[in-house]
């Protein structure tokens, strides 16, 4: 399948359409990391309708979006999911309006781990309607360290020391973001390469 649009390694932030028993769509926001150009990873929490819905049906609809909004309204569920799917053709199951692309999914391998259930999806179908550009936390992640970089070094030139150090906990926590969403790739590398440069300015 074509996942060129997708690193390996990343988490990255969707909607998961799956079935519920009537029939009727469930949407929720879904993490998922691309394992290999057929397959991706994604990790329900056990105690929701998506794993039901997923661990049931065995199937489900990735949809990337990065209409903030769009989204926004969707978790908050503020919006009817009927009311913003359509059937597109050549794929065989609704997906949000709006979508710039979509994954069909099939489950193919389940592990429990505490709350949450890592399933192992096979990629049966791809739609792309425009570039996808799939959301992750990691690029921000990064931004955010770099500007509360600059900060940290005009509090530390200012002897505003307390200051800095309360910043420095923002880019400790942005780190943990990135080593959470990005691990073992060169992301990982630069926001350990920033968060060093940190803790040099407030020695």
């Amino acid at each position: 399948m074509n996942l060129y649009f997708l690193d390996e390694k990343i988490i990255y932030e969707g909607i998961l359409l799956t079935r519920n028993p009537d029939g009727s769509i469930n949407a929720a926001a879904m993490g998922y990391m691309k394992i290999d150009d057929s397959h991706i990873m994604v990790k329900p929490y056990i105690n929701t309708k998506t794993y039901r819905n997923l661990t049931e049906t065995r199937r489900g609809v990735l949809c990337i979006i990065d209409d903030v909004k769009l989204i926004t309204n969707i978790v908050l569920k503020r919006l009817d999911i009927s009311g913003i799917v359509e059937i597109v053709s050549d794929f065989p199951e609704p997906i949000i309006s709006g979508s710039k692309a979509a994954l069909m999914l099939s489950v193919k391998d389940e592990k429990l781990n505490r709350k949450r259930a890592e399933i192992k999806c096979k990629v049966d179908n791809v739609l792309i309607r425009e570039n996808p550009n799939p959301y992750s936390r990691v690029k921000p992640a990064i931004i955010e360290m770099l500007i509360y970089y600059t900060k940290i070094k005009s509090y530390m030139e200012s002897n505003m020391i307390n200051e800095a150090l309360k910043l420095v906990d923002i880019v400790k926590h942005n780190f943990n973001i990135v080593r959470e969403t990005s691990f073992g790739t060169v992301y990982e590398d630069i926001a350990g390469n920033i968060l060093n440069e940190v803790l040099k300015v407030i020695k």
